[in-house]
């Protein structure tokens, strides 16, 4: 199989010196589940090429990954009916952390076209404690059936591992008596004859005592909200995400991140999921939200297709939704990591978040439109420092009241809008 691989690949190389390289682009994805459990079955990830209106006649890609974190378990063909067959690999290299994978189909020379399934991933969670999987996806060649090169950009996903308890290390010191022997010294008989005199030194017993130590990993690096991530995606720790059981692009994500909400829940909680999401992938504790994402990914994994679903907030997964979203953003804030106060434009976000929240389902646009600036004027001064940060806190809080004027004029709102209006929390020193 690996000769008849290695002719076949040369045979491409030869042809494409003879045709030319074509102009096609090409997007290879690993779809991967958002969250896995210590102690469960293996979970299994997905490659797919979406090539267009180009057949796909040959891929050569390479996955990486922590092998400390997960271990590939088996590789297996894809769905595609032309790439369904076991591709080439090294089983060898399963738990090193680096694995190649190959393959090649000449049962068609016009398909497979548009998104193609070339190969399934299994693998194992080898931790045992909470922490994050982060799996690269590298494309080494890529050719359609007339032997002509593809060019392709890829992107690999990142895995939530929940329901360990730390990193357990137990030490116990070897338990020591200590017993002197008894001794008795007689002199010999003479004329005087000493008293016999026996004497036995004091049993001692030391044991030590066993002592437990949990620890759970983390980098100690504090959550960053939205304003740091929608300003710096190059300083992305992975370039896509699974939110449900889709797979998105970073650019996907940051059209989610700047996308008007306009009362749709999923919307709301997709905001939250993604910083919480990246937060956790740069080392932030995912101790606190670990439940919480599961629950997400579950709410969103309902619906079919990627987001946004266009979910009323006053609707039972919107109420889950706008839940799940609230705990998410005090994570995102720094309120529930150790060690991470969040600042005064922090907790004015913090509450902001949870007024459009609680306002998403009510008919009154002009509401919206200020609460929405207010927003993204706090991202801004998230941003900055000193008088500069101040000032955008100030205009933030211009439209927070204007927000307010336009809610008591209407007096349309439910009663949930209105107490969450009454308890927003105006930025310091506006």
């Amino acid at each position: 199989m690996r000769n008849l691989l290695t002719m076949a690949v040369g045979a491409v190389v030869a042809a494409t010196v003879l045709m030319g390289t074509a102009s096609y682009a090409a997007q290879a994805t690993l779809g991967c589940p958002g969250t896995v459990q210590v102690g469960q079955p293996p979970f299994m990830t997905e490659v797919t090429i979406d090539v267009g209106t180009v057949p796909l006649g040959a891929y050569s890609i390479t996955v990486t990954y922590n092998p400390a974190v997960v271990a590939i378990a088996s590789v297996a063909g894809g769905t595609t009916a032309e790439f369904a067959g076991s591709p080439t690999t090294n089983p060898a290299s399963f738990t090193t952390g680096t694995t190649n994978i190959a393959a090649f189909q000449t049962s068609s020379l016009t398909g497979p076209t548009g998104v193609v399934s070339v190969a399934r991933i299994t693998f194992n969670v080898v931790a045992t404690v909470n922490t994050t999987a982060t799996i690269g996806l590298t494309v080494q060649s890529l050719f359609d059936t007339n032997s002509s090169p593809i060019s392709a950009t890829s992107s690999g996903c990142m895995v939530m591992v929940t329901g360990g308890t730390g990193t357990t290390t137990t030490t116990t010191a070897a338990a020591t008596t200590t017993t002197a022997a008894a001794t008795t010294t007689t002199a010999a008989a003479t004329t005087t004859t000493a008293a016999a005199t026996t004497t036995t030194a004091a049993a001692t017993t030391t044991t030590a005592v066993r002592t437990t130590t949990t620890t759970i990993p983390s980098n100690n690096v504090c959550p960053q909200e939205l304003g740091f991530w929608k300003n710096n995606p190059q300083l992305w720790p992975v370039g896509s995400l699974t939110l449900g059981s889709q797979s998105y692009t970073e650019t996907e994500l940051l059209s989610l991140l700047t996308a008007p909400i306009r009362g749709d829940a999923s919307l709301i909680l997709a905001r939250q999921l993604i910083q919480a999401k990246l937060n956790i992938a740069n080392g932030s504790d995912p101790t606190p939200i670990a439940s919480t994402i599961v629950d997400a990914d579950g709410l969103l994994n309902g619906f079919s297709g990627k987001l946004p679903y266009g979910v009323a907030p006053s609707s039972a997964p919107g109420h889950a939704m706008i839940d799940d979203a609230s705990v998410l953003a005090e994570y995102n804030g720094g309120a529930l990591t150790p060690n991470c106060a969040p600042s005064s434009n922090q907790s004015s976000g913090g509450s902001l978040f949870a007024t459009e929240a609680a306002c998403a389902g009510d008919r009154a646009p002009g509401l919206h439109r200020r609460l929405d600036r207010a927003r993204r004027l706090l991202v801004r001064a998230s941003t900055r420092e000193g008088t500069r940060a101040q000032a955008l806190a100030q205009r933030a809080a211009v439209q927070i009241r204007h927000a307010a004027r336009v809610a008591n004029r209407d007096g349309k709102l439910s009663a949930e809008c209105s107490r969450a209006l009454g308890g927003l929390d105006i930025p310091a020193g506006a």
